[in-house]
């Protein structure tokens, strides 16, 4: 999946190649990808592995679009120096969990939160 993401314009910004100590198997290194469009599969799909990705956003609105345009939604973190703002924008993310500047106290209100989950209303 970072392979193709690679070609459809992610950046890979570290990581990604294989243990050098792994020569065989589907094994990787960590690896942090910058994403150009949040349509590609990478964004869209659910990533098994130790892959992170970063969009950009000019605005909150367009942030916690970002956020809400995927069909996942296990966690999310919302950093910020403004915790009242922060708060305010995790508030708006429709996830299982939401942090606040990696702290995830008194935000999770569910781990099935997300409405579109299987999961939802157990």
């Amino acid at each position: 999946m970072v392979r193709r993401a690679i070609d459809a314009g992610a950046v890979p910004v570290i990581g990604g190649g294989r243990p050098q100590h792994l020569d065989k198997g589907w094994f990787v290194d960590p690896v942090l990808c910058t994403v150009v469009s949040p349509e590609i599969e990478i964004h869209q799909e659910e990533v098994v592995g130790p892959v992170g990705i970063v969009l950009t956003y000019d605005t909150i609105d367009e942030a916690v679009a970002l956020a809400k345009g995927s069909r996942f939604g296990l966690s999310g973190t919302v950093f910020g120096d403004d915790v009242d703002r922060a708060v305010s924008v995790a508030s708006r993310i429709d996830t299982g969990m939401v942090e606040v500047s990696g702290n995830p106290a008194g935000l999770a209100a569910s781990p099935l939160r997300r409405a579109e989950s299987e999961w939802a209303g157990l």
